[in-house]
């Protein structure tokens, strides 16, 4: 299975197509992402992460700039039907396992992107949709557990 492999300050600024492109056609089988675990926080960087499964690859393959393989006996996959939502959740938890650092309540996207040393003016409108999103969830109803980004439904990160 392939999964992208960019820092935090590169998947902010570019689109999810942007992001995606490494992975390679899905094919037949479609997008995917590795699997969310139910019932705790992770900050694993790569629970979440869209996926695509390449069964055609050996051992001997190398992956393309940007993109990683992960054995598919260390992950499991779910399917994905609209793989821009499924990025713009994975941005959302890739930056929550950042902010996680701070107790501090997000009200913003400036805020947030002050919180990372970003200018504002450089997030790409996913990365906007998805910082929207993981507001929304960070002051809703959630569960202690819940792992930012996978916990409301897909409509937050439209």
């Amino acid at each position: 299975m392939l999964v992208p492999e960019r820092r935090l300050a590169e998947i902010l600024q570019i689109s999810a197509a942007e992001i995606l492109s490494p992975l390679d056609a899905p094919g037949n089988i479609g997008w995917q992402r590795v699997a969310v675990p139910s019932g705790s926080r992770t900050r694993d960087p790569y629970v979440g992460a869209p996926a695509t499964r390449h069964d055609e690859i050996d051992y001997l393959w190398f992956p393309k700039e940007n993109a990683t393989r992960i054995a598919l006996a260390a992950a499991v996959l779910e399917p994905v039907t609209r793989p821009e939502v499924a990025v713009r959740r994975w941005i959302a938890h890739r930056t929550a396992i950042v902010l996680r650092a701070t107790s501090h309540r997000f009200t913003d996207i400036a805020d947030i992107a002050r919180a990372l040393d970003i200018n504002v003016s450089l997030l790409s409108a996913d990365a906007i949709a998805a910082l929207h999103g993981l507001i929304a969830e960070s002051h809703g109803d959630l569960e202690n557990e819940a792992t930012f980004g996978f916990s409301g439904p897909d409509s937050l990160y439209e």
